[in-house]
């Protein structure tokens, strides 16, 4: 959706005539407001180029206008780090509840907090189960 919506612009320019301007004319305006968005989008583009480079679109020696390394950081301001702050943590003594009421498979009364032990890998599989059992 990214590329649909900020990168339309691109969309009628071949692949091998995609230039440094055309994805700048694209990053700039969403690179301060967005970083997030801007650093996503720009990687996408990456790969897209990348990718009609191993499909024989381009020649192997053209350089990708949507690197990052040694090209874009050079036009583009460091991207701003996540203005929006981290997450509350859990009271230390709230912990050994908490985890209790995961291990026990209760609800918990509040919502998870972003851990490394907690990272939804069991729900991913329930749901690849799930998708397995449709097919």
């Amino acid at each position: 959706m990214t590329l649909k919506v900020y990168a339309a612009s691109l969309r009628p320019i071949a692949v091998a005539d995609v230039s440094t301007q055309d994805v700048l004319r694209v990053l700039q305006p969403i690179w301060r407001t967005k970083p997030e968005t801007a650093s996503r989008l720009r990687g996408r583009i990456e790969a897209a180029v990348d990718s009609a480079r191993v499909a024989g679109h381009i020649d192997d020696r053209a350089p990708n206008p949507a690197r990052w390394g040694g090209h874009l950081e050079m036009l583009l301001p460091k991207p701003e780090k996540l203005s929006r702050g981290h997450h509350a943590a859990m009271p230390y003594k709230d912990v050994p509840a908490f985890s209790e009421e995961i291990t026990l498979g209760r609800r918990p009364e509040r919502p998870r907090p972003q851990t490394g032990d907690f990272d939804g890998r069991a729900e991913r599989r329930g749901l690849e189960r799930q998708m397995a059992l449709k097919s």
